[in-house]
């Protein structure tokens, strides 16, 4: 697993492990890193890791980012850099080799499928959930089988390229749209497009309660768009992990029912989350694939869902807007 060390074999080390997606870090506790010094600001920077490659930005702190004695505002990390927050110093340290990656990029659910109020527990999978990327699979998926991504063919054969055009396309269209259930509506329709998976879900948590209360599925033409599947313990199980969980069958286990009988083999739950707070979940799932998702599918379902959670944060800062002048005409 990737991660950040403070006085690596000193007796005042720290070991600070980076999740997939974003990791903040700052003085303030809901950061994915909190270091409580006055030197560190209340969220003083955030490391992002895109599969194999990990990126540095500093949000606008007091007392700046430094990468190898080097003032930076982004740099990318490689194995080995001392990275200072201030006067804080620590050392990248990269996965050290594909079993690490394979092992810690998701956790595995272990309770029943779907819900049920049973909390997560680490453990092995019971097959091969997530591989690592090789050389032998061209195009990102799961040796046997083509990539779940569905890539517009305009990037000349460069598949990253592809990739982020793909994501900047349904980044445009979701900011088209200002309203909270509209952008839903309109990313679970990206997501179907993008991804071959067969249903997608958003959970959104309540404002009051903080409970992941409101959900919006879709589904692929001719299945129902039934949301068992997205489970409220594993959808928190994943805000609480503040990355991707997967669901996997177990021994035991409950298995759900698809149209047509289908046992649900996999779905995968992401956290929708701003840079301030979390907002919901987003969970697929896939019912003819007994092995999914692949390391870079999955980490193209955490960017997706990074965008999808910043379109509907900007939806509801709108719609608070009109409220807030409605209330004051009247």
């Amino acid at each position: 697993m990737a991660q950040l060390i403070h006085d690596p074999n000193g007796p005042g080390e720290q070991r600070y492990p980076l999740r997939p997606g974003i990791n903040t870090l700052g003085r303030s506790r809901d950061n994915s890193i909190v270091i409580p010094d006055s030197v560190i600001s209340r969220r003083h920077a955030e490391v992002e890791l895109r599969g194999r490659r990990a990126f540095l930005t500093d949000l606008d702190s007091s007392n700046h980012c430094y990468v190898n004695g080097a003032l930076v505002t982004h740099a990318e990390l490689a194995d080995g850099d001392e990275v200072c927050f201030g006067d804080i110093c620590l050392i990248y340290v990269a996965a050290d080799d594909d079993k690490d990656l394979e092992s810690t990029r998701v956790e595995v659910w272990r309770g029943p499928i779907p819900g049920g109020n049973v909390a997560p527990e680490r453990g092995e999978a019971p097959g091969p959930l997530l591989v690592p990327e090789t050389s032998a699979v061209d195009e990102g998926g799961r040796a046997g089988r083509p990539s779940l991504l569905r890539l517009p063919d305009d990037a000349g054969g460069d598949r990253e390229v592809a990739k982020l055009r793909a994501l900047l396309r349904a980044s445009n269209r979701l900011s088209a749209t200002t309203a909270v259930q509209d952008v839903i509506e309109q990313a679970l329709a990206q997501l179907l497009e993008l991804v071959g998976v067969d249903r997608a879900a958003v959970l959104m948590r309540d404002l009051d309660t903080g409970e992941l209360e409101r959900c919006t599925v879709r589904a692929r033409a001719g299945l129902a768009a039934d949301d068992a599947f997205a489970g409220r313990d594993i959808a928190e199980s994943a805000l609480v992990k503040g990355g991707p969980v997967l669901t996997a069958e177990v021994p035991g286990g409950i298995r759900s029912q698809g149209e047509g009988g289908e046992s649900l083999h996999v779905a995968l739950c992401l956290p929708l989350a701003t840079a301030d707070s979390v907002i919901g979940a987003l969970c697929v799932d896939n019912l003819a694939l007994p092995a999914v998702y692949s390391e870079e599918e999955t980490d193209y379902l955490v960017a997706l869902a990074e965008q999808i959670a910043l379109a509907i944060d900007r939806a509801a800062q709108v719609e608070a807007r009109v409220q807030q002048a409605r209330d004051g005409g009247a």
